[in-house]
């Protein structure tokens, strides 16, 4: 009777934890939000630009409200996933990295984990759009990934990610590159371009 007992207060207690939703405004930190958050919650960034350049280390929701701008200033990633189960969406993305030597793996948004979702998103005007370095499971779509100055979307000897209703355009040295294996939709999915496979 006191197991039994034991459980439903556990399950109630489990029922009052609730997922936390963190405001941020233009001129505070994003990067402070995260920090304060927990697995599971939710950073919900308000309209404006935000020169930042965002780790993201647990699994939390970072959506932006009416398209803010994460401007990485010409100098490395914008957003850095280390966490599996990240969700970003709703962002206009822009200006990251910087020379070659200055930081090779630089990109408007660094994956380096697995079943992350990047949804909604414009990728603009970056060395490299989006750069998925490690990790499995990975969902990209309905992105626009465009302007970018090398490739628009890099797949680096990962496998099983998935990249479909994207409008990828206008990408210097090509739209995407794909060294491995991942499931890309054709152009009557609404991807506008398909990968090119290294060779």
């Amino acid at each position: 009777m006191k197991i039994i007992y034991l459980a439903v207060i556990m399950v109630l207690s489990a029922s009052l934890v609730q997922a936390a939703t963190f405001i941020v405004l233009p001129k505070e930190s994003i990067q402070g939000a995260i920090y304060a958050a927990r697995s599971g919650d939710l950073v919900l960034v308000k309209n404006g630009t935000y020169f930042e350049h965002l780790k993201i280390d647990k699994p939390i929701t970072l959506e932006g409200e009416g398209r803010p701008v994460l401007d990485a200033t010409a100098s490395g990633s914008a957003v850095t996933m280390t966490s599996d189960g990240v969700v970003l969406r709703g962002f206009k993305i822009v200006n990251s990295g910087g020379f070659l030597l200055e930081d090779p793996h630089a990109a408007g948004i660094r994956v380096l984990s697995s079943n992350n979702t990047i949804a909604d998103n414009l990728v603009v005007n970056n060395f490299v759009g989006i750069r998925i370095e490690k990790g499995c499971n990975n969902s990209i779509y309905g992105n626009l990934i465009s302007g970018n100055l090398e490739w628009g979307i890099i797949l680096e000897h990962v496998s099983g990610n998935s990249i479909f209703d994207n409008l990828l355009r206008d990408n210097y040295r090509g739209d995407a590159r794909d060294d491995g294996q991942n499931r890309w939709a054709g152009n009557s999915f609404g991807n506008s371009s398909t990968p090119r496979r290294a060779i």
